[in-house]
């Protein structure tokens, strides 16, 4: 039963990663939706230039790259998508130094054994200047199995940035107490009712509605600093 609802969560992804109904699968796919049109509105002062999407995979976040960057690469350990630019580990990057004014990197720390090193590769092949722009799972099921190795608390990833050379000028948390503890049953329904696709669609609206009533909550009890459980973190950090 539990290997089917996470095969149907997997589809789910899969099906909408490319399309605006993404962003109300869970709050923190909202959260992530509003930083990403955020970040293209301030394209100058986050993205720009030669941009490095690291952990590319199927290429989802090249729609928002791509036209602020006035060089796209992509890379990623392993051909998930035709149109990649190479093959790469994010651990020993196939780079020159100072060669990227951006390094984007989202979902990938927690599936490598040496984050260290990775993050030091980011540092090295960084422009003076240049930024990261990241995020990390804190709270998430295992997932990318047998190459799931951490999560993280805000106070790990920016040390773990730090301690590459790197000044890390702004850590968002996505969601919090509420995301939380509603994330898993809007997850458990929303891939229970997806070989239903009447019913599942039926309730995805349903589910983004709560979804937008539970990030302002979130919202609210992040500006009182009472943001205990995010589910995943942002980090900026400047060379």
């Amino acid at each position: 039963m539990l290997a089917s609802l996470k095969e149907n969560w997997t589809k789910i992804n899969e099906l909408l990663i490319d399309r605006k109904e993404f962003n109300y699968l869970t709050p923190v796919n909202y959260r992530v939706s509003k930083e990403q049109k955020r970040w293209s509105f301030v394209s100058g002062e986050h993205v720009t230039g030669v941009v490095l999407d690291l952990g590319a995979g199927k290429l989802p976040a090249r729609r928002l790259l791509q036209p602020l960057a006035s060089y796209y690469v992509s890379v990623d350990r392993y051909p998930e998508h035709p149109e990649l630019t190479l093959l790469g580990d994010a651990q020993s990057l196939p780079f020159k130094d100072r060669s990227f004014d951006t390094v984007h990197c989202i979902s990938l720390l927690e599936h490598l054994p040496r984050p260290w090193e990775a993050a030091e590769e980011m540092a090295r092949v960084l422009k003076k200047g240049g930024k990261v722009i990241l995020r990390v799972p804190h709270i998430y099921y295992i997932h990318g199995q047998p190459h799931d190795y951490y999560r993280y608390t805000g106070f790990g990833v920016k040390s773990l940035f730090e301690n590459a050379g790197l000044e890390v000028v702004s850590l968002v948390p996505h969601t919090g107490q509420v995301g939380f503890i509603a994330s898993v049953p809007m997850t458990l329904m929303l891939s229970l009712l997806y070989p239903c696709r009447p019913l599942f669609w039926a309730y995805y609206y349903v589910n983004k509605l709560l979804v937008i009533l539970i990030s302002r909550i979130d919202d609210a009890l992040a500006s009182l600093e009472r943001n205990y459980l995010p589910l995943s973190y942002t980090l900026i950090a400047k060379k």
